[in-house]
């Protein structure tokens, strides 16, 4: 049976300072990519390409169902 709480049968052991390991080792690059897509998000809001997106997709919507 494993024992709880990330306790071993030598005892818990810390991880040395400044080591980054399992799931925090990954979220570096990925905290990068969100925060890229987010200022790309905000500056294509401030040029105004919200209303040019919107357009696009009634546009494509209304191909699609035959209307447009």
């Amino acid at each position: 049976m494993r024992p709880a709480g990330g306790f071993t049968k030598a005892g818990w052991q810390p991880q040395p300072a400044g080591k980054i390991t399992g799931r925090a080792a990954g979220s570096l690059p990925g905290l990068c990519v969100a925060a890229a897509g987010i200022a790309m998000m905000i500056y294509g809001i401030s040029r105004g390409e919200i209303n040019v997106v919107f357009e696009k997709a009634v546009r494509i919507c209304m191909e699609c169902i035959g209307i447009g």
